[in-house]
C-alpha cells in the first residue's frame, strides 16, 4: 500500500471517537457475540473508568513526570527491557510489548516501525514516546496483578455458553480497554494508543493493518 493511502488512513484514524476504538477492542473478545447490549455497555464503561482511575491517581500520587516512565517502573521492582522479537515466548508473531512475571519486554523493531510510521503522517512522536506508550499500557497489566481493585475477577457477567449451559466470565477486553485508557491518561495522549497498532502493522504487516482499520471503522 502507498503512502499516501496510509497517510489518508492514519488521518482517518486519528478522527475516530475512542468508542470506536473500545468498540474495536470489545469485539476482540472471545465471548463478545455472546454479550448483550447491556453486557456490552458494561465492559466498556468499566474498562475505560478503571484504566483511566489509576492512571489519574498515579499522576496525582506518585510525582510520576511522563518522562520517567522505565524508572518509575522498574522502582516498582519491574524488569524492562527493550528487546528483539526473537526474545518474545512466541518467536514467530507480530510482537508489540508483553508483560510477563514482573518482567516487561518492549519490541524494538515494532518501535522504529511505529515511529516511522508516524511520522510519515506528520504525527511527531519519537521513539522514546512510542516506547514509553507501549510500556505504560504492559505496566497496567502488571497493576492488574498487584491492585485487587483492577482484578479482571472484579467484573463477572453472566454468558450463555450453549442453549443449557450459563457460565459466568471475566470478559477479557475489559482489560484491554482498560489497559489502553490507562496509557492514554498516563501519558497524556490527544490520540487513542490503539493508533499505534495501525502504524506498525502498516509498515509490518500492511494486510493486517488494512484489515484492522475495516474493521474498527470500513474506511478502506
Amino acid at each position: 500500500m502507498s503512502e499516501r493511502e496510509m497517510r489518508e488512513t492514519m488521518a482517518k484514524c486519528l478522527s475516530l471517537s475512542d468508542e470506536s476504538w473500545m468498540n474495536y477492542l470489545l469485539k476482540q473478545d472471545l465471548y463478545y457475540h455472546r454479550y448483550d447490549k447491556n453486557q456490552c455497555d458494561a465492559i466498556v464503561d468499566d474498562g475505560e473508568a478503571r484504566g483511566r482511575r489509576k492512571a489519574e491517581f498515579i499522576l496525582g500520587n506518585s510525582g510520576f513526570s511522563g518522562d520517567n516512565l522505565k524508572e518509575f517502573t522498574e522502582d516498582l521492582g519491574v524488569k524492562v527491557q527493550l528487546v528483539s522479537d526473537e526474545q518474545f515466548a512466541a518467536a514467530k508473531g507480530i510482537h508489540f510489548a508483553q508483560y510477563c512475571n514482573k518482567e516487561i519486554m518492549v519490541s524494538k523493531d515494532m518501535v522504529k516501525a511505529i515511529a516511522k510510521g508516524l511520522r510519515m503522517c506528520e504525527i511527531d512522536l519519537d521513539e522514546q514516546k512510542v516506547f514509553n506508550i507501549l510500556l505504560s499500557h504492559e505496566l497496567y497489566h502488571y497493576y492488574e496483578e498487584e491492585d485487587s481493585e483492577l482484578e479482571l475477577d472484579s467484573l463477572k457477567l453472566k454468558v450463555q455458553i450453549l442453549p443449557f449451559l450459563n457460565r459466568r466470565i471475566s470478559p477479557s477486553s475489559a482489560g484491554e480497554i482498560a489497559a489502553f485508557s490507562f496509557a492514554r491518561t498516563l501519558m497524556k495522549l490527544s490520540f487513542h494508543p490503539c493508533l499505534l497498532e495501525v502504524a506498525g502493522l502498516w509498515k509490518k504487516k500492511p494486510e493486517l493493518a488494512h484489515s484492522m482499520v475495516r474493521n474498527i471503522c470500513g474506511v478502506l
